[in-house]
């Protein structure tokens, strides 16, 4: 409810102050007598002072309001749910309806695995080509085109889905054994093609081995690759093997 009250018109009351002597310039000239005038109350206890003389002279407000007033007068008003009510809980459950059925979740489950699986496909079969080459350099070895061309084309797939089924079960313990012996095996593998094997068998195996050690290597907990590398070491030194070309 608006209410406008009258204010009285009584002025202040008031305190004079003359100024000392000592306000004198240099020249010895006697100081201005003009008054400065100084309130004795605040503004909030002369605003109180004026309420309670208009309540003792009865006087009630000049303009009383009521809501229904302000409203037919185009007032508009708002209302603002109070925070923690039951409104807002059920705008957030609306808000966090799904309407996909548990098929079209499956689908879009699958496509997102798939896309993660390709983030590592294409390093990791480009790793292969890589190996391939150089190990083809490393023998005096050139061959055309086409022949890194069939290779990479049997690579590319097998590698994309040993990085999916990797990924989907990254930590499933299942993995975790038979990926830390499989990474066993690989790199025990490639130190002894290096080691001991012929320039044929190591042109043949030495690229899919590598890169399914290293896969092996990253798609593991760090504890499980630093495990299998340690044993891969403990064998290597232990079988009189050149790990370091």
């Amino acid at each position: 409810m608006a209410k406008l009250e009258e204010v009285p018109d009584d002025e202040p009351v008031l305190r004079h102050r003359v100024p000392s002597a000592a306000g004198k310039g240099k020249k010895g000239k006697a100081p201005s007598t003009k008054t400065v005038k100084i309130p004795l109350a605040q503004p909030s206890a002369k605003a109180a002072e004026f309420a309670a003389r208009a309540g003792k002279a009865g006087k009630g407000p000049l303009v009383d309001l009521d809501l229904d007033d302000l409203k037919a007068a185009g007032v508009t008003f708002t209302e603002v749910a109070a925070e923690g009510s039951d409104a807002d809980d059920g705008d957030d459950g609306d808000d966090e309806e799904d309407d996909r059925t548990d098929e079209e979740r499956a689908t879009e489950a699958w496509w997102d695995e798939f896309f993660d699986g390709m983030l590592y496909t294409v390093p990791f079969s480009f790793l292969y080509m890589m190996l391939d080459i150089l190990t083809n350099l490393s023998y005096n070895q050139h061959p055309d085109f086409y022949y890194y061309l069939q290779n990479y084309s049997v690579a590319l797939p097998t590698v994309g889905i040993i990085i999916f089924y990797t990924t989907r079960y990254a930590k499933s313990l299942w993995w975790h054994f038979f990926g830390t012996l499989i990474s066993i095996v690989c790199g025990t593998r490639l130190i002894y093609l290096v080691n001991k094997a012929s320039y044929i068998v190591v042109l043949r195996q030495g690229p899919a081995v590598g890169t399914l050690w290293i896969l092996t290597i990253v798609q593991l907990p760090l504890s499980r690759a630093m495990l299998a590398l340690a044993v891969i070491t403990a064998w290597g030194y232990s079988q009189g093997m050149k790990l370091i070309p």
